[in-house]
């Protein structure tokens, strides 16, 4: 079994905690949110930083709300059944509603996060739900 390489632990409790640590470290960090992209690669020593920066205990990431200026923002931590399931989301964005409902498997919308869809996994695309035969890339 692999392990993972020696690293300091860093666990921000707000945004702006979270943003000074990334701006400290810079390139000597990784982000850990739900952790099934960056764990494997650090176990297979792809990456090794020497910091990992949790977010699980930065408050407000996880929130779906609507702004002053009624502009509506979803956290970076918001579960794809979190977006699926939201009212304000469902009466304003459909279509992210739907598209989050086609991503993986039922069970995977509850731990799925959208930062983790978005923004580090650029081949998430190949893993929404389609019928046999439909190429990902069109809208047959």
């Amino acid at each position: 079994m692999l392990r993972l390489p020696k690293f300091k632990f860093l666990a921000p409790s707000s945004i702006d905690e979270a943003s000074s640590l990334l701006k400290n470290y810079e390139e000597n960090v990784k982000i850990l949110a739900g952790g099934t992209d960056i764990l494997p690669l650090m176990k297979d020593r792809v990456r090794t930083p020497e910091y990992v920066l949790g977010l699980n205990s930065v408050s407000g990431l996880k929130n779906i709300r609507n702004g002053p200026d009624e502009e509506i923002t979803i956290g970076a931590l918001s579960t794809l059944t979190a977006i699926v399931e939201s009212p304000l989301l469902n009466r304003h964005f459909s279509a992210l509603v739907e598209a989050a409902g086609l991503v993986g498997s039922p069970p995977s919308g509850i731990w799925v996060h959208l930062v983790g869809i978005l923004l580090l996994r650029p081949d998430a695309c190949f893993s929404i739900n389609r019928m046999p035969g439909e190429s990902p890339l069109t809208d047959a």
